[in-house]
Parts: structure tokens; C-alpha cells; sequence
């Protein structure tokens, strides 16, 4: 999948020592995953190898965030949890170099992913959650134009132990049209 400057591609193994130079080891960064932060290349190459792992199993589809201009791998986003009885699908365990927050590449990453989903997969309804907490990641998705569901209380536990409570967000198929305008129009 490409857009005017990011290219999402599977994961690779390789990818592990683009995503330390190019995201590194900031705490801010990682703060609200389900995974400690990674510290060092092999902390980067266990995560990755986690991912692709995963993706061998079914539950997950890794990708890397490519930027176009100098073929830097920037972040990683994936689809989880597809259910295809319900036509649903998630979109998660997104996270960029702290470079490009709130630059064009969260737009052009959610167009492409979105675009795959409603327009190739034909598929009814993506879900995106995000820790209750984390203002910034709730933002970015309202600002898709995703709807707020609700939270659910408790259901998931942080590396450090504590319980999280995660929000929950959704866009349906009919919304798509008004969405992938508007997404069209910041990418421009």
C-alpha cells in the first residue's frame, strides 16, 4: 500500500534495526502499549519477531511504515482480530518516530489501511482502542472521524501490572465515504 509519502509494506525481520535508529527508546512513545519499551536492537528484534509471529498465527497483520524519500522505516501499525463471520476488523499497535506526530503520516497510514479494508476487503466495521488515559491517541483517532464507544473497564493489564481501562472506537462502512473525503483533503 502507498500514499504520496509513506509506503506500508509486511514487516521483516530487518525492519528491527530501522525501527531502533529511526523510533528509538523513548519512554513518551511507548507509554501506553501493552509492551515495555524496547530498550535496545534486541529488544527491537524480539518485538519484531513477536509481530511477524503473530501474523504467522492469524491474529495479526504487521506492517512497517516506510518513508518513502529515504526508505526509513518510521513505525509499525498492524490489523488484528478479524472476524470474518462479522466483517470486522481492528487496527492497532500503531506507533511512528516521535518525528512525525501529528504530521501527515498518521492521515496517510489510516487512508491506506481504511481504503484496504472498506474498498478490497469489502468489510463492515473496524474497531480502533486505545488506553482510556492516553488524550493524545483519543485525539487522533476522533480527528479520523472515528465514533467513541465507550470504555471497557479493567480488561487489559499493563507491563507494569496495573490494570488499564480501553476505549473504544469505531468506523462502519457507510461512514467510509464522508471519512476517506475528508482524509483526502488532509493529504493532499
Amino acid at each position: 500500500m502507498e500514499s504520496k509519502h509513506v509506503h506500508l509494506r509486511p514487516l521483516e525481520q530487518k525492519d528491527a534495526q530501522s525501527l531502533y535508529k529511526n523510533v528509538g527508546s523513548d519512554p513518551q512513545i511507548f507509554k501506553w502499549m501493552l509492551f515495555a519499551t524496547p530498550s535496545s536492537i534486541a529488544d527491537y528484534e524480539n518485538l519484531v519477531n513477536k509481530f511477524i509471529n503473530e501474523s504467522f498465527d492469524g491474529g495479526r497483520e504487521s506492517f512497517a511504515v516506510v518513508l518513502k524519500e529515504n526508505n526509513d522505516v518510521i513505525g509499525h501499525t498492524s490489523y488484528m482480530d478479524f472476524q470474518d463471520r462479522n466483517k470486522s476488523i481492528e487496527i492497532g499497535t500503531t506507533f511512528y518516530s516521535k518525528t512525525y506526530w501529528r504530521s501527515f503520516v498518521n492521515s496517510e497510514c489510516k487512508f491506506l489501511l481504511l481504503s484496504e479494508i472498506f474498498e478490497n476487503r469489502e468489510l463492515h466495521r473496524v474497531t480502533l482502542k486505545t488506553d482510556a488515559n492516553n488524550e493524545r491517541s483519543k485525539s487522533a483517532i476522533l480527528r479520523l472521524g472515528a465514533v467513541y464507544e465507550g470504555a471497557l473497564k479493567e480488561n487489559m493489564q499493563r507491563p507494569d501490572g496495573s490494570w488499564r481501562d480501553t476505549a473504544y472506537f469505531s468506523i462502519l462502512e457507510n461512514q467510509w465515504p464522508e471519512i476517506k473525503d475528508r482524509l483526502i483533503q488532509k493529504i493532499k
